[in-house]
């Protein structure tokens, strides 16, 4: 009987402690595996500048879920990231909505897409390689449209400094899924069969995936990688928002993710100041100015810029293309109406051009609509003795209005070509105005400029003549100067006479001699 008794009282305490064992961990003890970040480049080492807001999150039924940040007068840009790296090779298997998004804005030229990243670093930014090497899936669609289409990159990081390079390798179109709302749904899959990984997007196999393979395999041979889903769009005041619904290592073992911690987003500290009276900005200078002296150098993909002491940077290029942005202070704005002419002072660049993507108005970043080329042989050249510089101008007159943003570079160069210096970036009124201002910097570093003896000028006249009479039909411009004043870096009390023959460029009355380079 007492072993009966004894029996009895241990299964009463076993059962009496069983819904303690099974209750669940506290708060404390269930931190999710997610976490949301802005831009990488929106962490900018000591900097008190306010920064675009940051979402916030919180787990709930369905899943891991975004609030969404305030993004007046700013772009989404929000990354959904693994707070630590996933052991892909094992397998990945996530399901995620985007519940809020941003498409085309009000004009339908909006650039968006929707990145889904494996990187070695968090905090990724698509295209710039500084932040994170990996590989990176561009989701370009309109909202769950049956076109869309993703662009698979592989993202090459050689060192922790390096920017190393980012390679498109290839598109395969995908059919978006769609919930009962009209919310769009995707998946991520990835497999390993030992020596080589399979990634599917909405079960389509990606590009690329020998070259990828490789670059993972080199950079974690045990395959942790921060796993993570980043929505972004170009245009001024969208939204963005999404849900991981499942994860798992496939399929068949994917759940819910779930937690107990959470944040608000961050509170929006972004103003833009109130388009400037043009007739503050002084004759023949910048109303908006970019060098060496007033600006760090910015993060570029493929281009590396340095100041040199002079307030130019020097540029030097990974590969035979690469681009940086230039966006603008939110403290000072002025109209692409009012100053649509940019110019940008080259030295010793001998390269091909490229494009130039231009921001105004809603638009706050590059889109497909908004890009113009740019074309070295088009410009000024000067003769600086042991240096060569031309003067690159680009006319947006009629192309944009509203608040100048912002714009991005893109460069070319062959091989052998790939280092030049970037004098300086501008906005001006006219290309007449630019071009005073032009020859004012360049005396500022140091390049003669001073008027031509009358020998000088006689000699050059007659080679105009010459020149004029091998054609068969000379264009000859000209237009007005402005008034003589005591702030123009030129003093022309006359007009300036262009003249185009055989390739020649000649501004004699202001004392400048200014050609197009031979080929």
């Amino acid at each position: 009987m007492k072993k009966i008794c004894a029996i009895s009282l241990m299964l009463a305490m076993l059962v009496g402690i069983l819904p303690i064992l099974s209750l669940p961990a506290t708060a404390s003890d269930m931190p999710g595996d997610w976490t949301t970040y802005r831009a990488a480049s929106e962490y900018p080492e000591n900097s008190d500048k306010p920064q675009k807001p940051e979402a916030g999150y919180r787990y709930t039924e369905e899943g891991f879920t975004v609030i969404p940040a305030d993004y007046t007068d700013s772009t989404p840009f929000m990354t959904v990231q693994s707070k630590e790296p996933q052991p892909i090779k094992e397998g990945v298997y996530m399901e995620f909505r985007v519940d809020d998004y941003c498409y085309n804005g009000p004009n339908h030229n909006i650039d968006s897409w929707i990145c889904v990243s494996i990187t070695n670093k968090p905090k990724v930014v698509p295209g710039a390689t500084a932040y994170g090497g990996g590989m990176t899936c561009l989701i370009r669609g309109d909202g769950g449209g049956a076109d869309a289409k993703v662009e698979c990159f592989n993202t090459i990081q050689s060192t922790e400094t390096s920017n190393g390079s980012f390679q498109n390798m290839g598109n395969v179109n995908i059919i978006p899924g769609l919930d009962d709302q009209g919310r769009e749904l995707y998946t991520l899959e990835v497999s390993h069969n030992g020596s080589r990984y399979v990634v599917k997007i909405n079960g389509v196999a990606v590009a690329g995936m020998d070259a990828i393979t490789s670059n993972l395999n080199s950079m974690d041979p045990n395959g942790e990688f921060y796993v993570g889903v980043t929505l972004y769009s170009s245009v001024k005041d969208g939204t963005a928002a999404m849900s991981i619904l499942k994860y798992g290592t496939d399929k068949n073992h994917a759940y819910v993710p779930t937690g107990s911690d959470g944040k608000d987003p961050e509170p929006n500290l972004l103003k833009i100041a109130e388009i400037a009276d043009p007739s503050t900005v002084p004759q023949n200078q910048p109303a908006l100015y970019w060098d060496a002296g007033v600006a760090a150098a910015p993060n570029g993909t493929n281009i590396k810029l340095t100041a040199q002491g002079d307030n130019t940077f020097r540029a030097e290029l990974s590969s035979g293309l690469g681009f940086f942005s230039w966006n603008m202070s939110r403290n000072t704005s002025y109209s692409g109406t009012d100053f649509p002419v940019f110019n940008v002072l080259l030295r010793n660049y001998y390269g091909d051009g490229g494009n130039l993507w231009y921001y105004g108005g809603d638009i706050l970043g590059a889109t497909d609509q908004n890009i113009m080329d740019w074309n070295p042989a088009a410009g000024l050249y000067f003769d600086g003795g042991d240096d060569e510089y031309v003067l690159v101008s680009v006319d947006l007159t009629g192309y944009w209005e509203g608040r100048i943003n912002g714009l991005r570079f893109d460069v070319g160069c062959p091989d052998g070509y790939r280092e030049f210096d970037v004098c300086y970036m501008g906005f001006f009124r006219s290309q007449e105005e630019g071009d005073a201002f032009c020859v004012q910097r360049l005396r500022e570093l140091g390049v003669d400029m001073d008027e031509p003896t009358e020998e000088e000028a006689t000699s050059a006249d007659e080679g105009s003549e010459t020149e004029e009479a091998e054609q068969e039909s000379v264009t000859v411009v000209t237009t007005d100067a402005p008034d003589q004043n005591t702030d123009s870096p030129l003093g022309c009390s006359s007009a300036i006479g262009t003249a185009f023959a055989g390739g020649a460029i000649l501004l004699l009355s202001c004392g400048v001699i200014l050609r197009k380079r031979e080929d």
